[in-house]
C-alpha cells in the first residue's frame, strides 16, 4: 500500500470516528431532550388536573369525591397539588434515563474506538506484510542471481584456465559455498511454507548440540575466511537437549547466518558461542560484534519477511525468513528464543533455550 492509500486511509478512518462520535453525542442530546420533554408534559398535565380540581371545590364538591378522581393529587391549607412522592418518582425516572443514554454512549463509543482500532492495526499489518511480500520475489531473485552468477564464473575460469593444487581447492570451496547458500534458501522457503501449513512434524530425541554446532561451524569457518572472522566457541564436548536434529539443525543454521550477515562490514568481526545448563534446560548464546539493532525493532526480528534493513537496499543478504523459522520451531519445539541488543553498531545475542532429556530417560 503506498504512503498517498495510507494517508487517504488514515483521512477516511478520522473522518468515520468523528462523524460516528457526533451521531453518538446528537442521539444522547436527542434522547435527553426528549426525556425532558416527557416530563414537561406529565408536568403540564398534572397542573391541568390541579386547576381542574380546584374548580370542582369551588362548585361545593367534597374532597373526598375530588380525589377519587385525582387520586395523585393532595389538599394542603386549602390548596391543591400534585403529591411530593409523585413528582420525585418521575424526577428520579427522569435522571435514570439520562444515567442509561449516558451509559449507553460512552459504551457505544467505547465500542466503536476500539474495533476501529482494531480495523485499523488489522490494515495496517496487512500493509506492512503486503511491503515485504512484494518485495520477496525480488529478494529471493536477486539472492538466486548471486550465487549462480559467481558459479558460472569460476566454472568459465575453470574451463579457461584449468586450476590445480590449491587453487583448484579455493575454487571448489567458493562453489561449495554458493551452492550452501542456494541450497540454505531453498530450505527455509520450504519449511517457512511446511510451518505455514502446520505439516512440520518434529522428532521427540535426544541430540547433542554439539554435533549440529560442528557441522554448522565447519560451513562458517569456509565463508568466514575471506573476512577474517573470528569465532569463539565455548560449547563443551557434550550437550544433550531433547529436540529433533533436523529441526535444531535448521534453527542453528539460521541463526549463524544471521550472525554471520551482521558482522560482514565491521572490523574485527567476531562470533563468540556460550552455553548455560540449568534443571531441565539448555540455553545456548550466540553473540556477535555486528551491526545491532534498535529496540524497537526487537519486537519485529521474528516476524515472516522481516529485515532490519526495510530499504531492500541489498546491503544486507537474506529473505526475511530465518528468524522466523527459528521462532516457529523453538515454539515447538517447546523451548525459546530471546533477542538482545544494546543498539546499532553495538553487536547482538540470541538465546536458544532446549528442554533436556527427563532423568529417567523416558520421553
Amino acid at each position: 500500500m503506498s504512503s498517498v492509500s495510507t494517508r487517504w486511509l488514515q483521512i477516511a478512518m478520522a473522518a468515520l470516528i468523528t462523524i460516528s462520535i457526533v451521531q453518538t453525542v446528537w442521539w444522547y442530546l436527542d434522547q435527553s431532550s426528549y426525556s425532558a420533554n416527557v416530563v414537561a408534559d406529565r408536568r403540564a398535565s398534572f397542573e391541568r388536573d390541579e386547576r381542574a380540581a380546584s374548580r370542582l371545590l369551588e362548585r361545593g364538591e367534597a374532597w373526598p369525591d375530588v380525589q377519587a378522581i385525582y387520586p395523585h393529587l393532595e389538599l394542603v391549607d386549602g390548596t391543591v397539588r400534585v403529591l411530593d412522592s409523585l413528582i420525585e418518582d418521575i424526577e428520579r425516572a427522569r435522571q435514570q434515563r439520562v444515567i442509561m443514554y449516558g451509559s449507553e454512549w460512552t459504551f457505544f463509543v467505547l465500542v466503536l474506538m476500539g474495533g476501529l482500532a482494531v480495523i485499523w492495526k488489522a490494515l495496517r499489518d496487512q500493509a506492512r506484510l503486503r511491503y515485504h511480500q512484494e518485495n520477496f520475489l525480488t529478494l529471493v531473485s536477486h539472492e538466486f542471481k548471486t550465487p549462480i552468477a559467481s558459479m558460472m564464473l569460476n566454472i568459465e575460469n575453470m574451463q579457461r584456465h584449468p586450476p590445480s593444487g590449491d587453487s583448484l581447492l579455493g575454487k571448489l570451496d567458493r562453489l561449495k559455498s554458493d551452492l550452501n547458500r542456494m541450497r540454505t534458501m531453498v530450505s527455509n522457503i520450504l519449511e517457512s511454507a511446511r510451518l505455514q501449513e502446520g505439516s512440520l512434524e518434529l522428532r521427540d530425541e535426544s541430540t547433542n548440540v554439539r554435533d549440529i554446532f560442528n557441522n554448522a561451524l565447519g560451513r562458517l569457518h569456509s565463508e568466514g575466511r575471506d573476512i577474517g572472522l573470528h569465532i569463539e566457541d565455548e560449547l563443551p564436548d557434550k550437550l544433550i537437549i531433547q529436540a529433533d536434529a533436523i529441526a535444531c539443525e535448521s534453527v542453528v543454521r539460521n541463526v549463524l547466518d544471521n550472525a554471520f550477515e551482521a558482522v560482514r562490514q565491521v572490523r574485527d568481526p567476531t562470533i563468540k558461542i556460550s552455553a548455560k545448563s540449568e534443571p531441565g534446560s539448555v540455553t545456548v548464546t550466540i553473540a556477535d560484534n555486528g551491526i545491532g539493532f534498535t529496540s524497537d525493532q526487537t519486537k519485529s526480528l521474528f516476524e515472516k519477511f522481516y529485515r532490519t534493513d526495510e530499504t531492500y537496499s541489498g546491503d544486507r543478504k537474506g529473505t526475511g525468513l530465518g528468524l522466523f523459522i527459528v521462532r516457529q520451531v523453538m515454539a515447538m519445539e517447546r523451548g525459546s528464543v530471546r533477542a538482545h541488543s544494546d543498539g546499532p553498531n553495538q553487536g547482538a545475542a540470541f538465546s536458544l533455550t532446549w528442554r533436556t532429556p527427563p532423568s529417567d530417560g523416558s520421553h
